[in-house]
C-alpha cells in the first residue's frame, strides 16, 4: 500500500517536532488500513488519502495550512470512522488530538 509508506515518511518527520500529532495519525492510519468491516477498499483508500494530506498540512507551518481542506477532511474522518466498528474507538481516542493540533 503506496499510501500507507508515504503517510509513515511524512509522520517520521513529524515525529521530529514532538508535538503528538504523529503518534495520532499514525494510530489512524494503521486502524484505517486494517480495517475491511464496513469500510469498502474504495472508502479505506479515501481515508488514508485525508490522512495523508493532514500529514502534509500538520508538517507546515500555523500559517501556511489550508483549513479549507483539512476541516473537511477532518470532518470526513470523523463521520466514516464514528460509524465504522473498530475504527470508532481509535477515532474517539485520537480524533480529538487531531482537532486540537489544527485548531478545529
Amino acid at each position: 500500500m503506496q499510501i500507507a509508506e508515504s503517510i509513515d515518511v511524512k509522520i517520521g518527520k513529524l515525529r521530529e517536532a514532538d508535538n503528538g500529532i504523529a503518534d495520532a495519525l499514525k494510530a489512524l492510519t494503521v486502524a484505517v488500513a486494517a480495517e475491511t468491516v464496513p469500510v469498502s477498499e474504495d472508502q479505506r483508500n479515501e481515508l488514508l488519502e485525508q490522512i495523508e494530506m493532514l500529514s502534509e498540512q500538520a508538517a507546515m507551518s500555523g500559517e501556511q495550512r489550508k483549513k479549507g481542506l483539512i476541516k473537511p477532511a477532518i470532518d470526513s474522518l470523523a463521520s466514516v470512522c464514528t460509524g465504522a466498528g473498530g475504527l470508532a474507538a481509535v477515532w474517539q481516542t485520537w480524533g480529538p488530538a487531531i482537532m486540537k493540533f489544527f485548531g478545529i
